[in-house]
Formats: structure tokens, sequence, C-alpha cells
């Protein structure tokens, strides 16, 4: 699932890698399912972490360097 794949890239810091396959599953899923939230939390960590912060402010969503 490109969820869990997105959040291993994402935990290893290769956030372009990240990116598509989180906006996979967001554009893939119901904004009712229970791990929708997730990932557009973990979407916009991946677009902070890549340099597109404007993509992380558009989802609403900005997170410190630390992660």
């Amino acid at each position: 699932m490109s969820l869990e794949a997105g959040f291993d890239a994402l935990k290893q810091g290769r956030y372009q890698e990240a990116v598509p396959l989180l906006r996979q599953y967001c554009h893939c899923s119901d904004a009712r399912a229970k791990d929708y939230l997730r990932g557009l939390m973990g979407l916009a960590k991946a677009y902070q972490g890549s340099g597109q912060t404007q993509k992380a402010i558009a989802l609403g969503f900005v997170f410190p360097s630390l992660f």
C-alpha cells in the first residue's frame, strides 16, 4: 500500500520519494477513511522535507524541521 511505503520513505528521509506515494494514497482514499488524515499529515511533512513548504502550508500543516 502506498501509505506505508510513503511513511517508510519519510522515516528514512527520502522525502522526494515519499511525496508521490502519499499524494497517491490521499488522492485514492476516501476522506472519511481511518488513515486519510495520517496520510495528509505525512504528505505535509514530505513536502516540507523536500523544500516544498508552500505545498505543506496549502495543506494546512507546518511541521518543525525536527522531523
